[in-house]
């Protein structure tokens, strides 16, 4: 209120003091797509005080004509300066498209200044000082953007697994146990249509035994493949027995290379 004559009494000041920020924020989301998601920011700006404020003067001094005993103080003026602030909250995920935010910010400053009117003598000029703001929100976001499409399935392609067996030998080892087992995952999880299997072996021995160890071979590897699901009509049994080397050799070398079973796996 405005100290006058009819009422001499001070009051306390009154007013306000209005704050409008323009910032650039940068937030890091430590779970983005977690039912709770803990995020950290900071940004950088320009805030704007409107200052208005009425005050009075008490103990003006020796009282004149042109230091009169009653006297106000006027504020009315706005500065800018520029701000930064710290942000800390979590994003709580209600729907995939509605989330619940829950924000903490903290405001400072460079200093702001503003000026201010004396009624008599008495003229105390700019006033400065930071501004300084907490403020804990709650807010809903939504997004109007349509879900992403869910990624594409996986593509299988021919793929050709190799089973070796050692010298003289049609049983699986464990080794090779395991790449049957990953042969049949691989068509499963592509419905393959065709699977071949074809058995070879080395030159070590002569052409008739070979052509029967290789049978054998790939043999045992179609059987495998069926007992871990793979459809029986889906197979095929060849034997090559030394004829395809996969490395070429001359007659009676034990080549551990040319000891196998090829799975064909086509879709």
């Amino acid at each position: 209120m405005t100290r006058t004559a009819a009422a001499p009494a001070c009051g306390s000041p009154d007013g306000s003091i209005d704050s409008w920020t323009v910032m650039a924020n940068v937030l890091y989301d430590f779970a983005p797509d977690a039912w709770l998601n803990p995020f950290v920011g900071a940004g950088i700006g320009i805030n704007r005080l409107d200052v208005k404020a009425l005050g009075q003067f008490s103990g003006v001094g020796t009282v004149t004509s042109g230091n009169v005993a009653i006297q106000n103080l006027t504020v009315d003026d706005n500065d800018l300066a520029v701000s930064w602030q710290a942000i800390a909250g979590a994003s709580i995920k209600a729907t995939d498209k509605l989330k619940l935010d829950v924000t903490y910010r903290y405001l400072a400053g460079v200093d702001h200044a503003w000026q201010t009117t004396g009624s008599g003598i008495l003229q105390p000029g700019a006033f400065e000082g930071q501004y300084k703001d907490q403020s804990l929100t709650v807010g809903l976001r939504y997004s109007f953007a349509a879900p992403p499409p869910p990624p594409p399935p996986p593509q299988y392609e021919a793929r050709e697994f190799i089973v070796y067996f050692p010298f003289d030998q049609s049983v699986l080892t464990p080794e090779a146990q395991s790449v049957v087992s990953e042969a049949a995952n691989y068509a499963s999880a592509g419905k393959a249509t065709k699977l071949v299997v074809v058995g070879h072996t080395d030159t070590s021995g002569s052409p008739k035994y070979n052509a029967r160890l290789s049978e054998r071979r790939g043999k045992a590897v179609a059987d495998a493949l069926v007992g871990l699901g793979v459809a029986a009509d889906t197979l095929a049994v060849d034997w090559k027995g030394e004829s395809a080397p996969a490395v070429a050799t001359g007659d009676g070398v034990k080549e551990p290379l040319n000891r196998r079973s090829t799975i064909s796996i086509n879709f």
